[in-house]
């Protein structure tokens, strides 16, 4: 049995429209090929200059050349960091980022 069905019924949500909700996902990211398990899609299929919070501004004034704007580390990426080091050991983990708008989440992910 997989995650959402378990989830759902330990929860006592709708099952059928969870895995239907999790199919209109995967469609949406392009992640219903056989390929890829689950929603979503890998890292390294994104595209940073992509993110609503848009490209910054080449510092060289080249034309056409996209770059990200600066990003200063904080106290959570180290906590990022240390989650992702213990997944890749085979520990399991979650992070929840919160804030508004363009406040550096996706970055910090990334």
């Amino acid at each position: 049995m997989d995650t959402v069905t378990l989830l759902a019924r330990a929860l006592k949500l709708p099952v059928v429209e969870l895995l239907e909700l999790r199919r209109t996902a995967a469609e949406e990211t392009g992640a219903a090929s056989a390929d890829v398990p689950g929603p979503g899609r890998p890292i390294g299929q994104w595209e940073p200059h992509d993110h609503p919070a848009g490209p910054g501004q080449s510092t060289s004034g080249a034309v056409g050349v996209r770059v990200l704007p600066g990003y200063v580390r904080r106290e959570h990426d180290q906590v990022l960091s240390d989650v992702v080091a213990e997944a890749a050991e085979g520990h399991s983990g979650i992070v929840v980022l919160v804030g508004t708008s363009s406040t550096g989440k996706t970055r910090a992910c990334w």
